[in-house]
């Protein structure tokens, strides 16, 4: 009787037909307190039916984005490890950096407080040649240009003069003209290929625009108004984002109340105002596992809590569109931007309470697992007929959602300069979807018993609220399939029957995972590369069903070549 066989390196070792797939090294430092019993092997069971031959669209890279704070003084600092940020960046499979991040409003005395952005400072600022000097404008973008990131550039649009608005894309797209020339002095003769321009930053919100009700929706419509068309002369061929929503706190109805920051009236009153054609709305979304209360922290049930949010992301996006379809007045309709979307940032909210960092899920695989959940959706809705044109996790560095860390943090001692380089599960699982996957989304199902029932009193009130244990999404690029399988439940392994439509594949297929024993599990200074991707190939003996089982705490991508006439 065949069997399986699996390769890892020059290794060969025979599996049982019912595949189990191999495990990632974890780290079990932590071990989660009540968190449930102990990982099944034999747990609720799948179908996923596949039709290749069935595209849905392209799939846009711009949701595998994230936002990069200009001002962060990590890359500039001596003591940062610049060689390891610069691989760190380049390996990410990043493609797409939002500049210079968040806080872009109206001017204030202080020139070098954070949250305030003059871009003539920020331009032959790198005297040094700090590769990671990204506090400068021509460094940022020749780096974007070296490694094929897309820049999104935001423009300070409150308290800021139009002619240094105007100057501002003048120094970074003129071919000719005195800024064109300031460029070339500064080592950069040719002009940035910039597609996305974002005009500020949450807007909504008086600190940084405008009142957060229908008259300031007015106003912010009316200076959109006359800028937009000014800015399209300027820069032809340009999209335009413009800052909308922001959610907030947990809320579980609908309609007026769609878990926003920005009021129904504002959100409404803005997009009828609007008489300009623009290409994107950017929305905000955030998390919230403790909000300084950690009601669920250390319980059995603080997963299904944190990833609850997972399907709070969906409602609001479909309230959202649904806003957009029925009183933004003109065609096409913009897409969604998810300009900033994180796990949940306790951690920096709270610093006082000696659990935020725990609260927060920071570096576990938990944050992981939440941040694979919404990119599976975001790729599937950023085909032509989705409403998704892109997303920015936040951020790539220096947040305690960060891609991977950087310097000293007093709040948490793994963000330390010992940790430095350190590459959490989020960064992992980003770099295993941006890279793993096809340009097409093809048509996929998964049916079976795939529920997981909410924590009572939790961000679902209603007690028979449930959310998806396994989402899935099946992308093909010519003779290749990758089918993306993310197992949501902290300790049942769940079995994927999987079936292709009318296309034969090879019994040889790739296995790329990225695992821990517990959600609470983390890569740490001491043990750096614990949790990572790890890949092999399985070989399926011939007349054996395609089946795989699907680890807890899991996303699994597996790789298949189709097989053609005389293979």
């Amino acid at each position: 009787m065949s069997v399986p066989q699996f390769k890892c390196g020059a290794m060969i070792i025979s599996v049982a037909v019912f595949i189990m797939p191999f495990a990632a090294a974890v780290s079990a430092e932590m071990p989660p307190a009540n968190t449930g019993k102990a990982m099944s092997l034999a747990g609720p069971e799948l179908k996923l039916q596949v039709s290749p031959d069935r595209e849905m669209g392209a799939i846009n890279p711009r949701v595998f984005g994230a936002t990069l704070i200009a001002k962060n003084v990590s890359f500039r600092e001596k003591t940062t490890d610049r060689a390891s940020a610069l691989r760190n960046l380049s390996e990410s499979g990043l493609r797409l950096l939002r500049y210079p991040g968040g806080f872009v409003f109206s001017r204030k005395d202080t020139r070098e407080c954070w949250s305030n952005f003059y871009w003539q400072d920020q331009i032959g600022q790198n005297k040094d040649g700090n590769p990671l000097n990204f506090y400068d404008l021509d460094t940022f973008l020749g780096f974007c240009e070296s490694q094929r990131i897309e820049p999104l550039m935001q423009i300070n649009v409150i308290g800021e003069p139009e002619q240094s608005v105007e100057d501002y894309v003048s120094y970074l797209t003129a071919a000719s003209g005195p800024w064109a020339l300031k460029r070339a002095a500064n080592g950069h003769p040719k002009p940035y290929a910039i597609k996305i321009w974002e005009l500020g930053n949450e807007l909504h919100d008086e600190n940084q625009g405008f009142k957060g009700d229908a008259d300031g929706a007015r106003a912010y419509a009316a200076k959109v108004n006359t800028l937009v068309p000014k800015l399209r002369r300027q820069a032809p061929g340009s999209e335009i984002m413009l800052p909308y929503i922001n959610v907030q706190r947990p809320v579980s109805e609908t309609g007026d109340k769609i878990n926003l920051d920005s009021s129904a009236a504002f959100a409404s009153t803005f997009l009828s105002e609007l008489k300009v054609p623009v290409d994107f709305l950017d929305w905000h979304f955030y998390a919230a596992n403790g909000w300084g209360t950690w009601k669920y922290v250390g319980t059995d049930v603080e997963w299904k809590h944190y990833y609850c949010w997972g399907t709070k992301f969906r409602e609001c996006y479909a309230v959202i569109v649904d806003k957009i379809r029925s009183q933004y007045t003109m065609k096409p309709y913009p897409k969604l931007f998810v300009g900033e979307w994180s796990g949940d940032w306790t951690t920096d909210m709270f610093h006082g309470n000696a659990e935020a960092p725990r609260g927060s899920m920071e570096g576990r695989m938990a944050s992981g697992i939440y941040l694979g959940d919404i990119l599976l959706f975001l790729m599937r809705e950023s085909v032509p007929s989705g409403f998704i044109g892109g997303a920015c996790w936040h951020t790539a560095c220096g947040g305690s959602q960060s891609l991977f860390w950087l310097k000293t943090n007093p709040l948490n001692a793994y963000n330390s300069n010992d940790a430095s380089g350190l590459r959490p599960p989020v960064y992992w699982i980003f770099k295993l979807l941006s890279e793993r996957r096809g340009e097409t989304l093809v048509h996929s199902q998964l049916s079976g018993d795939n529920s997981v029932a909410a924590p009572k009193d939790g961000l679902y009130v209603d007690p028979e609220f449930k959310f998806q244990r396994v989402v899935e999404c099946s992308t093909r690029s010519g003779d290749k399939l990758y089918i993306a399988l993310l197992n949501k439940d902290a300790n049942e392994t769940v079995s994927v029957s999987i079936g292709i439509d009318s296309w034969p594949v090879l019994p040889e297929y790739g296995v790329h995972t990225v695992s821990a024993n517990s959600y609470l599990d983390r890569n740490t200074p001491e043990k750096p590369d614990a949790i990572k991707i790890v890949s092999g190939t399985i070989t399926k003996p011939d007349g054996a069903s395609l089946s795989y089982k699907l680890p807890p705490n899991t996303l699994a991508v597996l790789e298949f070549t189709r097989k053609r006439n005389g293979w």
